[in-house]
C-alpha cells in the first residue's frame, strides 16, 4: 500500500492543469472523447523537476491581482510560465496538465510518470500537511454545495495539481485546470491542441481563483452540472465514489481510483466525511428585515448526549468575528430522520428562530453557524455547523404600522383595542381616533385617547420609534351618527390641539358594522296580584311615537284575545334603558308603574297586556303597540 500510495504522489507531481469548464464543456473537452492517446513516447515536454527548480510559488492571495495575470506579473515569472506547455490527459482525468518528458519506451503515460522522480517531488513530502490544511474548508464546502464527498475532492486535488505545485495551482490557484474565465479572471498558458489531425501550441485562458478552496468548490460544480456524474453525488462511502469516477469516464487510468483511495487512507480524509456526515444541516430560509433575522432549518449531530444547549451564532462576514448569539430549541424534523436514521438527533434538529436587529447591524451582512454546546453560555465543548448563507440587514426605511386587534359592538356603545407605532410620530404627542363612515369617507366623530405599553409590537418591532407604547383602548358611546352604519378607523399622531395638521395617520383595515337599533320594543319589570291589587310595571321604546302623546296599558284576554280594559298612563323616566338604547328618542321616558284593582272582568281570566302610544285620548286613532310575552292568571 505504501509503495502505491508513493508512485501516487510522485505521478501527481506533474502538476494537473484541469477540467475545462464550469457550466459549459470547452472546446477542449468536448474533443476528448475522440482524441488520440496523449503524451505518446515521442513527445518531449519540460519536465515536472526542471519546472520545480525554475519556479517560484508566489502567495495564493490573488485577491488584488488583476483578472489578466500577464498584466501584473514580472517577466521571470512569464518566462517560466512560458517554459511548461500543457496539455490534456485523459489518463488522469478531462483537465489540461503539467506534462515532464517522458521515456522513449511505448510505455502508458502514467507509468512513466510514476517511474520519474525528483528530488523536488519528494520535498513535496514534507509539506503534506499545509496542502491538506489548506483544501480542507473547500473541500466541505463542495459537499454541502454540490454533494462531491469531501475525501474525494481532496484525494482529486492532491493528484491533479501534485500537492498544489502544478504551474496553474502556483499562478491561479487552479488544482484542475478548467479553462475559461472565473469571475472574469484569468491566466494565459500554452496548451498542446490536436487541430486538423496534428499537434499545435497556442496560448489558452485558464481560471483564475481567489484561493485553493474556491477551486475545489468550482470543480463540485463541475461534477454537479455533469449529468454523467450524477451518480456519485451524496454518495458517503468513499470507495464507491471513486469507483464511480472510474466507471463514468472521469479519467482513463486503470488504477484512478486506488490511487484516490490510497491518498485518503493514508492522509486520513476519512476524518472529512465524518465530519458532513455526523455533523449535518441546512438552512431552509434566511431573511432579514430592519428589525429580525429569520432562521429557519435544522442541524443534526451524533452523540449530543453532553451538548445539551443549543444557540444560533452570527458572525460578521466583513470582520469575521461573532456579532451575535441566541439560544434555541430546537424543534421536530420528521423529514430529516427519515433522510439521516443513524444520526439520534435527527428527529428533534428544527430551527425556527427570529433573531432581533440592534441599530449596529444596519449594512452587514451575516453567516450564521448552529451550535450544540456544553454550557448554558453556548460555551464549552461544543460542535457547530457553518451553513454557509449569508444574509445583509437592510439599512431601517422609516415604518408607520398598527392594528386594529379587536373591535366589539352592542347597542349602547363600541369597545376597540390596537396598537399603532410610526417612526413618523416623533413630536406628535397627541394620538385621536377618528370614526369614519365607509360610505361617504367622511369623519363620524373623533375621540383622544393615550398610549398604553405593548411589549408584544416591541419585541417584533424593537427599532420602531414608539413601539412599546403604541397600545390604546377606547369605548366609543353609540348614538344616531353611528347607528346603521359601517365605518373604519383611523389613528392619529399629531402636534396640535385639533389634530387637523402636522400628524401622521394610519388607516387600519377593520370594517366595523354598527346595527340599526331597535325601532319598537319593550318588557314587562312586574306583573302581579297582591289580594284585590294588580301590580304592573316596565317600559316600552318606540322610535315611531312622534305626536303619540297619550299612553295607555291595554289587559287582554288571552282566552279571546280581546280587550277587558285599558289604563291611562303617564310615562316615567327609565334612564336605564336609554343608557342601554341611546339611539332611540323616549327610552329616557319609556317607564310606566301603575297599580290595577281588579273586579269581576278581571277575575278568573289568564291576561297579558299591550303598551299604546297614540295621538286620541281615548286610545284609538293613529298608534303604536308593544304586546309583552308575559301572561298571568287572575284569582
Amino acid at each position: 500500500m505504501k509503495k502505491i500510495v508513493k508512485n501516487s504522489i510522485l505521478m501527481s507531481t506533474i502538476g494537473l492543469i484541469g477540467l475545462t469548464t464550469n457550466q459549459r464543456v470547452s472546446a477542449a473537452e468536448q474533443k476528448q472523447e475522440t482524441a488520440p492517446a496523449l503524451m505518446s513516447s515521442n513527445e518531449s515536454i519540460i519536465s515536472a523537476s526542471s519546472q520545480s527548480s525554475k519556479e517560484q510559488k508566489p502567495s495564493t492571495d490573488n485577491s488584488t491581482e488583476s483578472g489578466v495575470i500577464k498584466n501584473s506579473e514580472s517577466a521571470a515569472e512569464t518566462k517560466n510560465k512560458e517554459e511548461v506547455t500543457v496539455k490534456q490527459n485523459n489518463e488522469i482525468g478531462p483537465g489540461v496538465y503539467d506534462a515532464p518528458k517522458v521515456s522513449q519506451r511505448s510505455t502508458p503515460a502514467s507509468m512513466n510518470l510514476l517511474r520519474n522522480t525528483s528530488r523536488a517531488s519528494m520535498n513535496l513530502l514534507r509539506n503534506t500537511s499545509s496542502f491538506i490544511s489548506s483544501i480542507h474548508d473547500g473541500a466541505i464546502s463542495s459537499w454541502r454545495k454540490y454533494g462531491v464527498l469531501p475525501s474525494v475532492s481532496g484525494a482529486q486535488a492532491i493528484l491533479e495539481s501534485g500537492w498544489g505545485q502544478s504551474t496553474l495551482a502556483t499562478y491561479g490557484n487552479n488544482l484542475f485546470g478548467i479553462k475559461g474565465t472565473y469571475n472574469g479572471q484569468y491566466v494565459t498558458m500554452p496548451t498542446q491542441e490536436y487541430i486538423n489531425d496534428q499537434w499545435i501550441t497556442v496560448n489558452a485562458q485558464f481560471r483564475k481563483y481567489n484561493s485553493w478552496n474556491e477551486s475545489i468548490e468550482d470543480h463540485g460544480n463541475f461534477l454537479a452540472v455533469n449529468s454523467r456524474y450524477h451518480n456519485l453525488l451524496w454518495k458517503t462511502n468513499y470507495r464507491e465514489v471513486t469507483s464511480l469516477l472510474k466507471q463514468d469516464g472521469y479519467a482513463t487510468a486503470p488504477n484512478y481510483d486506488t490511487l484516490l483511495n490510497s491518498l485518503i487512507e493514508q492522509y486520513g480524509l476519512t476524518s472529512w466525511d465524518r465530519e458532513v456526515t455526523d455533523n449535518v444541516g441546512s438552512l431552509d430560509q434566511l431573511t432579514a428585515n430592519s428589525n429580525n433575522i429569520l432562521a429557519l432549518g435544522w442541524h443534526a449531530i451524533n452523540d449530543a448526549n453532553n451538548l445539551p444547549y443549543s444557540y444560533l451564532i452570527l458572525i460578521d462576514t466583513n470582520t469575521g468575528k461573532e456579532h451575535k448569539r441566541i439560544a434555541i430549541n430546537r424543534g421536530r424534523r420528521d423529514d430529516v430522520a427519515n433522510a439521516y436514521p443513524s444520526i439520534n438527533t435527527a428527529a428533534m434538529s428544527g430551527i425556527n428562530a427570529n433573531i432581533p436587529v440592534d441599530s449596529g447591524m444596519y449594512g452587514h451582512t451575516y453567516r450564521v453557524i448552529s451550535r450544540y454546546a456544553q454550557l448554558p453560555s453556548g460555551e464549552g465543548s461544543a460542535k457547530d455547523f457553518d451553513f454557509g448563507n449569508t444574509v445583509k440587514v437592510p439599512a431601517p426605511t422609516k415604518q408607520n404600522l398598527g392594528s386594529l386587534d379587536n373591535v366589539k359592538v352592542n347597542s349602547n356603545k363600541i369597545s376597540m383595542n390596537g396598537w399603532h407605532a410610526s417612526d413618523y410620530a416623533q413630536g406628535k404627542n397627541t394620538h385621536y381616533l377618528i370614526v369614519m363612515n365607509v360610505d361617504t369617507n367622511k369623519e363620524i366623530k373623533r375621540l383622544k385617547v393615550n398610549n398604553s405599553l405593548r411589549n408584544d409590537v416591541h419585541s417584533v418591532y424593537p427599532n420602531v420609534y414608539n413601539s412599546g407604547m403604541s397600545g390604546f383602548s377606547a369605548e366609543l358611546a353609540v348614538d344616531k351618527s353611528l347607528e346603521g352604519k359601517n365605518f373604519y378607523v383611523i389613528s392619529r399622531y399629531t402636534s396640535t390641539t385639533n389634530g387637523n395638521s402636522d400628524y401622521v395617520d394610519y388607516q387600519f383595515p377593520n370594517v366595523v358594522n354598527v346595527p340599526q337599533g331597535p325601532s319598537n320594543l319593550g318588557s314587562i319589570d312586574q306583573l302581579i296580584q297582591n289580594g284585590n291589587i294588580l301590580h304592573i310595571s316596565g317600559w316600552h321604546i318606540s322610535k315611531n311615537v312622534q305626536g303619540l302623546n297619550n299612553n295607555f296599558i291595554i289587559i287582554m284576554n288571552k282566552a279571546n284575545n280581546k280587550e277587558i280594559g285599558r289604563v291611562r298612563i303617564n310615562r316615567i323616566t327609565r334612564n336605564d334603558v336609554a343608557a342601554v338604547y341611546p339611539t332611540v328618542d323616549n327610552a329616557a321616558q319609556s317607564g310606566f308603574d301603575i297599580k290595577v284593582s281588579v273586579d269581576a272582568k278581571l277575575k278568573q281570566k289568564n291576561i297579558y297586556l299591550i303598551s299604546r302610544y297614540s295621538n286620541s285620548n281615548s286610545g284609538e286613532g293613529r298608534y303604536v303597540d308593544y304586546q309583552f310575552i308575559n301572561s298571568l292568571n287572575i284569582k
